[in-house]
């Protein structure tokens, strides 16, 4: 199902913020993702998490058996026709294909195969992406794929909504106790 509830969609985004931020996470977040991607079913929020860390930071585990740039780029295809629904799925999904050939130029060709079956398709946002992807990945343009398609920046750093929902409900549950503990006092002191 898509990312119908909210707190699902800012986990896996709060997710893929602690992994870029944190450099020392990169390669582990890369591993369990790929390994998590391989087990099914596999929730359309672990999809685009995993799609996201492995676009950005598939790099990191490409020379280790059976992760390399093509094992990486097949498991995210095998995901991209189960959400043909799901257009922002789909989006990520194309960005970490462009992130993949972009950064090992040896599987160009059958990425760009693959996302060209989707030049003419009615999401106008996916069929932008996959036209300027497949532009980039064409001769002479490897200086620019690669300048387009740089590891993103470190997300500011700011408190996030649902560490600030947790510190709400802590708050308002130290408060309860606070008054409770109050009434009971001075409860006591009239028998």
């Amino acid at each position: 199902p898509p990312c119908t509830l909210k707190t699902s969609c800012q986990v896996w985004m709060r997710v893929v913020q602690i992994v870029t931020n944190h450099q020392d996470l990169q390669l582990y977040a890369a591993e369990t993702c790929f390994r998590a991607l391989q087990s099914e079913p596999v929730h359309e929020s672990m999809v685009k998490c995993g799609g996201y860390i492995i676009g950005e930071f598939g790099h990191t585990i490409a020379a280790k058996a059976g992760c390399d740039a093509r094992a990486q780029f097949l498991l995210l295809r095998s995901k991209f026709s189960l959400y043909a629904e799901h257009v922002a799925t789909r989006q990520i999904l194309i960005t970490a294909f462009a992130k993949l050939m972009g950064t090992h130029p040896a599987i160009k060709g059958e990425v760009v195969a693959f996302i060209s079956e989707y030049r003419t398709t009615m999401d106008p946002e996916l069929q932008q992406r996959v036209v300027e992807y497949a532009a980039l990945a064409e001769q002479g343009r490897e200086q620019t794929l690669e300048s387009v398609l740089e590891a993103m920046p470190d997300f500011e750093e700011r408190e996030n909504i649902l560490t600030r929902k947790i510190k709400e409900r802590e708050k308002t549950s130290s408060t309860e106790r606070s008054a409770a503990s109050f009434k009971r006092d001075a409860g006591s002191e009239h028998p």
